[in-house]
This record gives C-alpha cells, structure tokens and sequence, in this order.
C-alpha cells in the first residue's frame, strides 16, 4: 500500500493557546486601518513543499461585526507535503473579481493584497496530527491606488509639452 504524504493546516488567522495569542494577524484595506468584514471579501491558502511551487488550496470569507479583519476557513490538508511547508494567503475584494487574480487584473484600489510567504511545521504524520496554526503570518493590507507606470508619466509630460508649444505658436 502506498503512503502518501499530507500534512494538516488550521486556515485561521487567529490562534490563541492557553491565553497566549499564536497568530493574530487580521487584514485591512489600504488605508491599514479598516478590517476586512464579510463575503465581500475573501481569503485564500497557498501551500507547497517548496516557496515556488505554491497551490491554492482552501477559500473563505471574512467574518463580521467586532471579527473583522479574520476569517476561519477551518482545517485544511495540504496533500505533498509532510512536516514543513510554504505558505501565503491572500485576500481579495470579490467587487474587482471572483479570483484573486481578476482582483488584481483589475488595477482597482482595495481590491487584493498577499502576506508574506512562510514555512511552517504542519501537523503531519501517521496518523495526522493536530492542524498547525499559522505562526509567522502577520497582517497586511489591500491594494492602494495604483501608482502611474514612469512611461504613463512620461506620456503625461509629452503631452503637455506638446500642447503648451502648439498653445504659444498661435
């Protein structure tokens, strides 16, 4: 029989033990102040054995009222991975897309944002451990507007430089 490597993953981004706060990373919008709240928005778990070789795994929304800004997507099994593996989460306004990546196709303010890749210990095993928390996710914030490319600059520039000439010729 052929054993297949899976570890376990707790998809909450809010985890105390014992009184002490494991995880506590809620999600903002730009302005880095305002949680998430609701199916609006949306979280998703990235997992791989390795940082390059990320997978979606598990969706959710976010919860409401005085929870904002946390989402609890329950345990997940990442199949291919065993005791370690990369994670990232991301989140997206479900306005810009129904994916992360139409969110950010969009070009939308507040409409995706990611934390930063990290390892963590799963609760993998024969048998399954107890699902890993999340230690090492830290907050992070949704798109701000859209800074202007340097050649959409530069095209600005031209513009008015071509503008002001034709302006003074007359």
């Amino acid at each position: 029989m052929a054993a297949h490597a899976q570890g376990t993953i707790n998809f909450i981004n809010f985890v105390s033990i014992a009184g002490v706060n494991v995880v506590n990373a809620p999600v903002y919008e730009s302005d880095g102040v305002t949680p998430l709240r609701g199916s609006q928005f949306m979280a998703e778990l990235l997992v791989g054995p390795t940082a390059d070789s990320l997978v979606s795994l598990a969706q959710t929304g976010f919860l409401f009222g005085a929870a904002g800004g946390y989402f609890n997507g329950g345990t997940v099994v990442a199949q291919n991975v065993n005791d370690f593996a990369y994670i990232q989460v991301r989140a997206w306004n479900t306005l810009a897309g129904f994916s992360f990546a139409e969110a950010q196709a969009s070009g939308l303010p507040n409409a995706f944002g990611s934390a930063a890749i990290i390892h963590i210990m799963t609760g993998g095993g024969d048998p399954v451990g107890v699902p890993a928390p999340l230690v090492g996710l830290t907050s992070f914030s949704l798109n701000a507007i859209p800074e202007p490319t340097p050649l959409a600059l530069l095209g600005c520039a031209l513009a008015v430089v071509f503008l002001r000439k034709g302006l003074t010729t007359r």
